[in-house]
């Protein structure tokens, strides 16, 4: 590179007259009001005023540009109560990740927000020196103190503004004094007390954002969102997750965001909320439960209700606060790709188990939160539209106080107001050991007995063991759809226990071969697992379209769903049973699958247990006895126009 610039030869820059230089700027924004207050790398911020900038010998000239430096607060919203010292984190980072070459000056002040100056909190400017050598990641701590306000006050803010000679500005932050004194912060006060007086402090436009509901991605890629409309409840879609899918980051996650519903003015927390179909779905490592068509076959609210309190535990440690209502209506078409999402054909057997695994404290949001919009996605569609209908009056203003009540109920109802954030001393109840076992138990309480000729089972000790089938060992196929992803998928997208592993639990001397290639010859009893592979809504539809679309699938579409096992299952199932003397079919489905009876000497529905598939296996061994029924009617046979025959009828199951 040339060292001339226009025709004249560059003199070298010298790092004297850079240090100098900076030291001239750092006056001139002393003179502009921002006061230098230089902080050392063993304290927080102490005010220097005039503190020099480091010398010249301990600042090696830089090897990047100043982009490649970057400094800002460690959080966009700083809490502080009415009346003490805001924290605020300021954080440098190295794009390469190497330490600083230089030293790297940030100079702050508060600025003017929606709290007044010197009556709700003492001005303040200085600077802070990260020094040279400081690593990538290096914090340091400014404060601003508040002033204590005997009245009843909403939040107020005070932005702190962030400027940087030797590095580019990242976050900066806003201070919010929260609110106090009000009536509806008064936890020793009544429900219903604490939501009129909300609620009478609240505009229309900040009622509708209570009522609007954004999707997980969507208010993590502009968070602010949350903030400039008030929004009351975030969602994720299935499948919708963090980056690093973990449950720390889903509480990292859930607390940013709470952050930003708490530099509202009125602070109301948010409702973060999933699915929950069979558990924290779209987490790996969350216990799943069976499907709720297994849990029919229970036909046991207490065990129900149980579970479905495992899952909101689960759920509440990474912050999700609203784990949403099941369906109630009762299975009428086993064809149905959500046919493993209903409680049972049976309409009292359906509405009694719903109810057990219904969360009284959110009941009727649903129907709540539909007044602005059910599709998450289309968020400020619906905020715009339901502020216009009250306007107009067609939507009367007593019907939107009525569902912003429902809601704001259930967020006090929840302790949302005195607890936001996701209590990080909970977050080891995810898929933990208890959690598991419980769900294990479930797993055996659903399994159901079809057919046990001569005695078959339970399983005897000493007998030689021979498994087979696809979904012996395969946790994605056992777990189904809403697992990890909306489709689910086979293979191992989480963790848990597979049937395989409950067998050799039992029987360590088990022969496993998942197509039936090894010789079965010399064992007494097979045991053929098959069934379905994962699917959801429609793309699990009998003679419905196929799903090709997670990244496990890379393109190549999914089998065609029936009633009837799969070629390839129903030709391991022959296989095995022709060799040797006992065989005994698992069918592992979201729903009925016929399967020939002639050639199995037992039969059992397994549904999709789940994450803990091991317990299938303890009925087969008979740690437990077969206590399942029926759910919805089972075929025998399909007809060649596909319509199931020979049925056996709900509340069929034997107990040998």
């Amino acid at each position: 590179m040339s060292d001339t610039f226009g025709g004249r030869r560059r003199r070298p820059a010298s790092p004297r007259r850079g240090a100098v230089r900076r030291a001239r700027l750092l006056a001139l924004a002393a003179v502009c009001g921002v006061v230098p207050l230089l902080v050392t790398t063993a304290a927080p911020a102490v005010a220097s005023v005039g503190a020099a900038e480091p010398s010249s010998a301990q600042a090696p000239r830089p090897t990047g540009h100043v982009t490649d430096v970057v400094v800002g607060a460690n959080a966009p919203v700083v809490l502080a109560e009415d009346g003490e010292s805001a924290r605020v984190t300021l954080r440098v980072e190295v794009s390469d990740g190497a330490a600083l070459a230089r030293p790297v000056t940030v100079a702050w002040a508060t600025g003017q927000g929606t709290a007044a100056p010197a009556a709700d909190y003492e001005i303040a400017r200085g600077t802070v020196t990260f020094p040279a050598g400081a690593p990538s990641g290096a914090e340091r701590t400014v404060e601003v103190s508040t002033r204590t306000t005997p009245e009843q006050e909403t939040a107020e803010t005070v932005p702190l503004t962030l400027s940087s000679l030797g590095a580019r500005v990242g976050t900066t932050p806003t201070i919010v004094i929260g609110a106090h004194g009000l009536p509806y912060l008064d936890p020793t006060l009544p429900t219903g007390e604490r939501v009129a007086d909300l609620l009478s402090r609240m505009t229309l436009d900040e009622k509708v954002g209570q009522l609007v509901q954004v999707e997980r991605s969507d208010a993590t890629s502009r968070p602010e969102v949350i903030t400039e409309r008030g929004l009351g409840v975030v969602v994720a879609n299935p499948g919708s997750a963090p980056a690093r899918n973990t449950a720390e980051a889903w509480a990292d996650m859930a607390d940013d965001l709470q952050l930003r519903a708490l530099a509202t003015r009125l602070q109301v927390p948010l409702l973060v909320g999933i699915d929950g179909v069979h558990g924290h779905d779209s987490l790996p490592g969350a216990t799943l439960v069976p499907h709720r068509l297994g849990l029919a076959a229970t036909d046991d609210p207490a065990l129900v209700r149980g579970l479905a309190q495992l899952v909101r535990d689960e759920a509440r440690a990474t912050g999700v606060t609203w784990v949403r209502a099941p369906q109630t209506e009762p299975l009428t078409d086993v064809r149905s790709g959500d046919a493993y999402t209903r409680f049972g054909a049976d309409r009292g057997r359906a509405a009694r188990l719903a109810d057990a695994a219904s969360d009284p404290v959110t009941e009727g949001l649903g129907e709540a939160l539909a007044l602005a919009g059910e599709d998450p996605e289309q968020h400020a569609g619906g905020w715009a539209a339901l502020v216009a209908a009250v306007r107009s009056g067609e939507v009367p203003a007593a019907r939107l106080d009525e569902a912003v009540s429902t809601v704001l109920t259930a967020k006090v109802d929840l302790g949302l107001f005195e607890a936001p954030f996701a209590d990080r001393s909970q977050l080891a109840v995810v898929g933990s050991a208890e959690h598991r076992a419980q769900a294990r138990d479930a797993v055996a309480a659903s399994q159901v007995l079809l057919q046990d000729r001569d005695g078959t089972l339970p399983l005897d000790a000493g007998e030689r063991v021979y498994v087979a089938g696809r979904s012996a060992d395969d946790l994605g196929n056992q777990a189904g759809g809403w697992t990890v992803t909306w489709q689910g998928s086979s293979g191992e997208p989480t963790q848990g226990s597979t049937i395989l592993d409950g067998i050799r639990e039992l029987d360590p001397d088990a022969t496993f071969s998942a197509d039936a290639s090894a010789p079965a010859t010399g064992h007494d009893v097979g045991v053929v697992v098959v069934g379905e592979t994962p699917y959801a809504g429609s793309y699990g539809d009998v003679g419905g379209p196929s799903w090709a679309w997670d990244q496990s699938d890379a393109g190549v579409f999914r089998e065609t769903k029936s009633l009837e096992l799969q070629p390839g299952d129903a030709d391991v199932v022959q296989q095995v049973c022709d060799v040797v003397p006992t065989c005994v079919v698992v069918v592992v489905s979201g729903r009925p699958q016929a399967v020939d009876l002639r050639v199995a000497d037992a039969v059992v529905a397994a549904w999709l247990p789940g994450t803990e598939g091991a317990g299938v296996a303890d009925p087969l061994y008979g740690a437990v006895p077969f206590t399942g029924r029926l759910p919805v009617a089972w075929p025998q046979r399909v007809d060649p126009a596909g319509e199931p025959t020979g049925e056996f009828p709900v509340g069929a199951g034997l107990t040998p």
